[in-house]
């Protein structure tokens, strides 16, 4: 069982249970990860370690971040990644705040779930801010004002900024407005007036920050005396709302156009995310299950309705999926893989049983039985070690001739 279907099994249990998901969601630790090919961004986990001529052969690359916060990955360990979300953002943040990522797609910003749902849809202006959010509501731009919204994405202070920072935790933010900045409180008011032509100074200095200190202390005090209490009940139950969505097990409603030419086709949804990357001889949308098969170069694979890729193209055919479940076949040998990855239990082994028999008459046979295998299951022993005998033959034939 990889890493995304125990992702998967949690989302069931917790649907099933009613658990809150403020805990469980983020007991999974992602890490950012830039696609080298096609420079999008999606999110790895980081119990994967990876072989890399890059980092070295026991390293763990995906561990590796580089200055913008991604992981550094060559495309051979991107092919070998098993994505927690695909590659799909021009850019994201690096990691989950509240169990909401903030992510920059289709020339517009939104935010995403670890299931790679958009809870708040991409409608806010792309920035280069990612920093999401933060005591329950985050800032964001619209028709190139700022302001903040909460975790359903209704708006709590008003867009009328020409830059906003994150609320601290003492629910004081910096904002800027007519060219200079100042700060106001979590229910919106002005603390500190707009008349700091830096943030920097106005937070930092000492001789200038006077009164952002004041505003400070007092914002702390009225976080502990109550005075905010109104405002951050209405925000913990949006934000209550919402994880209690999480939590629960459903498929966002998609739309999918092709993209890419008759050479080269890929699949898009309306958010302009790549459901199934372009690169592909052609693709067959099977609507009842929302996933799609794809065939290149004579071989067989499929994505699921997300993004998720359930399989390389590997097989001789593939069916369309019928109550979950497909047809495959390799080698001459049939069997089924289901919407979950898992593939009939003795298909492979019956693979294997051929590529034995076929070594009694055809090494050249059995090693593509057995490199048939590995391109379906790498981690399959027994073809490993078939291949690894048919080596030390010719190696042990060549050295005596």
């Amino acid at each position: 069982m990889n890493y995304r279907h125990i992702l998967l099994c949690l989302c069931l249990a917790l649907s099933a249970s009613g658990i809150s998901a403020q805990d469980s969601l983020v007991s999974y630790r992602l890490n950012l990860v830039k696609h080298p090919h096609t420079k999008r961004y999606g999110y790895a986990f980081k119990e994967q370690n990876i072989n890399s001529p890059i980092h070295g052969a026991t390293s763990t690359a995906i561990n590796m971040l580089g200055s913008a916060g991604s992981a550094l990955i060559s495309k051979k360990e991107a092919a070998n990644i098993d994505w927690a979300i695909p590659p799909q953002y021009d850019d994201a943040a690096s990691k989950f705040k509240e169990n909401l990522a903030m992510v920059n797609v289709g020339g517009k910003t939104g935010f995403i779930d670890m299931y790679n749902r958009f809870i708040i849809e991409p409608i806010y202006d792309k920035t280069d801010d990612m920093d999401g959010f933060h005591e329950g509501v985050a800032a964001v731009c619209k028709d190139g004002k700022w302001g903040y919204i909460n975790k359903e994405g209704k708006t709590v202070i008003a867009f009328e900024y020409e830059d906003a920072d994150a609320f601290n935790d003492n629910l004081l933010a910096a904002v800027k407005r007519d060219g200079k900045w100042g700060a106001i409180d979590i229910t919106g008011k002005e603390v500190v007036p707009f008349d700091n032509k830096m943030k920097a100074a106005m937070i930092t200095v000492p001789v200038s920050n006077k009164a952002w200190r004041a505003a400070t202390a007092e914002a702390k005090e009225k976080k502990n005396n109550g005075s905010f209490e109104a405002t951050l009940s209405a925000i913990r139950k949006a934000s209550a709302n919402v994880n209690a969505m999480i939590a629960r097990s459903w498929k966002q409603n998609l739309v999918y156009k092709k993209n890419g030419d008759v050479d080269s086709l890929g699949y898009c949804d309306q958010y302009s995310r790549y459901i199934v990357p372009a690169g592909f001889d052609k693709i067959i949308h099977d609507k009842d299950d929302n996933a799609f098969i794809v065939e290149k170069n004579g071989k067989f694979g499929a994505y699921l309705y997300n993004g998720s890729r359930l399989i390389l193209p590997c097989f001789d055919s593939m069916t369309q999926f019928t109550k979950g479940r497909a047809t495959v076949t390799s080698c001459g040998i049939q069997g089924w893989i289901d919407l979950e990855g898992n593939l009939q239990d003795d298909f492979l082994y019956n693979m294997a049983s051929l590529g034995i028999e076929q070594e009694k008459t055809s090494q050249t046979k059995a090693r593509s039985t057995y490199e048939a295998i590995l391109d379906i299951n790498p981690e399959y022993a027994s073809a490993y070690n078939n291949l690894r005998k048919f080596n030390i033959e010719v190696q042990f034939f060549r050295s005596v001739a």
